[in-house]
């Protein structure tokens, strides 16, 4: 049984595709004069991006074929729900100013050096 707090590993490959393609499309659009010397680079990641969407769309598939009791809702629920939240999380961090970020992620690497250096690391 799968445990409820892992991603399949197709889903993981479609979120990726996407974000690379998100990504290129974005360098793209921000600047187009400057992105022309670029494009065939950025055209070579919207393939890539592409190349791993459809290899995660095969690998549901025949994970979904296993279970054909499931519709496909009930078959990506517990994915769909972490890619949710892992969108809204995303969308917080990336709403914040880039000062209180950079003092969040300093924070941050305190508590780990904190964490790391009480359970007696290097």
């Amino acid at each position: 049984m799968r445990s409820k707090c892992d991603l399949r590993p197709g889903m993981v490959l479609i979120v990726s595709g996407g974000f690379v393609i998100s990504l290129s499309v974005g360098r793209l659009a921000a600047d187009w004069a400057l992105a022309l010397p670029r494009l065939p680079f950025e055209l070579f990641n919207c393939a890539v991006g592409a190349g791993l969407t459809f290899w995660g769309w095969s690998r549901l598939r025949r994970a979904k074929a296993g279970r054909p009791d499931l519709t496909w809702w009930q078959f990506l629920y517990d994915d769909l729900i972490t890619l949710g939240v892992g969108c809204v999380v995303l969308a917080a961090v990336a709403a914040i100013p880039p000062e209180e970020r950079a003092a969040l992620v300093r924070s941050l690497l305190e508590i780990a050096e904190t964490l790391r250096t009480a359970r007696g690391g290097p």
